[in-house]
């Protein structure tokens, strides 16, 4: 799946539909969240140090590396849901008191599903065709 440049400064969304562009933006929007928060709570000493460090950069840091792999790097299907899934969780278990992580990491795991059973659906389309 490309993304193209169009006049005027945008990013085309040519061929792709809702579920797709929903989930992307929401799994950059977690991703780089995740990361920057862990980033964040390392540098301004928002963890106790020791256990509680690694911890904080295993679930932020990690989960977040996971939702942008698998949002990205991955195509849809079931290694990207589950990389999605996964970063998904472990931000949201780090950020759980914000009760609205919790509720958009679900939000993404979900449409990440979708995403991929379209996918799934739309190639077994082409193969019959």
């Amino acid at each position: 799946m490309s993304t193209e440049m169009v006049a005027g400064g945008g990013w085309s969304t040519a061929g792709r539909d809702g579920v797709t562009i929903a989930s992307q933006v929401l799994a950059g929007v977690l991703g780089i969240g995740y990361v920057a928060a862990g980033l964040a709570g390392v540098v301004l000493g928002g963890t106790g140090g020791g256990t509680d460090l690694a911890i904080w950069l295993g679930l932020l840091v990690g989960g977040g590396a996971l939702v942008l792999v698998g949002s990205f790097a991955l195509r849809p299907g079931t290694p990207g849901v589950l990389a999605t899934a996964i970063g998904s969780v472990a931000g949201a278990l780090a950020l759980f008191w914000s009760v609205l992580v919790p509720v958009l990491a679900v939000a993404l795991v979900v449409l990440s599903v979708l995403r991929a059973r379209r996918a799934a659906r739309g190639a077994r389309g082409a193969a019959r065709a």
